[in-house]
């Protein structure tokens, strides 16, 4: 789940969480629970980051729902993999059904510039 703060508030209730987290994993790591991300969740849009529309996804993006109401989304995201337009389908249909509004997302293809060539070539 990726979560963003929609004002000061939030950003500092945000800030709060990783503390919370990190002081939990020791350094360089941090482990949260969804208990952890509803309990400082107040002002927070939170985004669904699911691989497919299957039961597991629908019981999360259930409880997402329930946990942040209107501030909750779903996302697609384009992997580049075989049947992508279908799983994009059916985890819209699934969003729908669920009545939580969908937000389009890229993947992350690597994690510093320096890498940007290794994915070229991939």
């Amino acid at each position: 789940v990726l979560v963003y703060p929609m004002d000061r508030p939030a950003y500092s209730r945000l800030c709060r969480l990783l503390s919370l987290g990190k002081g939990r994993a020791g350094k360089a790591k941090c482990h949260l629970e969804w208990d952890d991300v509803v309990a400082y969740g107040a002002g927070l849009i939170a985004v669904l980051l699911p691989d497919q529309a299957d039961d597991v996804c629908g019981l999360r993006l259930r409880r997402l729902r329930e946990a942040f109401g209107d501030r909750a989304y779903l996302a697609l995201t384009l992997r580049r993999r075989p049947n992508d337009q279908l799983r994009l389908y059916e985890l819209a249909n699934l969003a729908a059904a669920m009545r939580v509004p969908t937000v389009v997302t890229n993947d992350v293809l690597f994690h510093e510039p320096a890498r940007r060539m290794m994915q070229d070539v991939v």
